[in-house]
């Protein structure tokens, strides 16, 4: 039986002045264990997996620019904080033949 697991930090790729309502994404960290059973006589292996992903939580002040990235007057502008996680959990049974 094997088991092993994973801590990972990464820093978000959108920088803050750009972050926007479709690409909320802020640094986040991934948090993963996996285990695997394996019987050799019989050829079968179970393995289980589960990980969650956490994000910082973030603001996003979006609004229109022009083409010299100054904000343009009266154009529509989007306020709001995202919470976000996600988890995840698998598993897989096979056999060898």
């Amino acid at each position: 039986m094997g088991i092993q697991g994973w801590l990972c930090l990464d820093e978000s790729p959108v920088n803050d002045d750009f972050r926007t309502a479709r690409i909320p994404s802020g640094d986040r960290d991934w948090v993963t264990l996996g285990a695997q059973y394996a019987d050799a006589r019989s050829g079968w292996t179970v393995d289980v997996a589960a990980g969650v992903l956490l994000f910082d939580d973030e603001e996003v002040n979006e609004q229109n620019y022009d083409v010299n990235d100054e904000p343009m007057p009266g154009a529509a502008r989007y306020r709001g904080t995202y919470e976000l996680d996600a988890w995840s959990a698998g598993v897989q049974v096979s056999k060898q033949f």
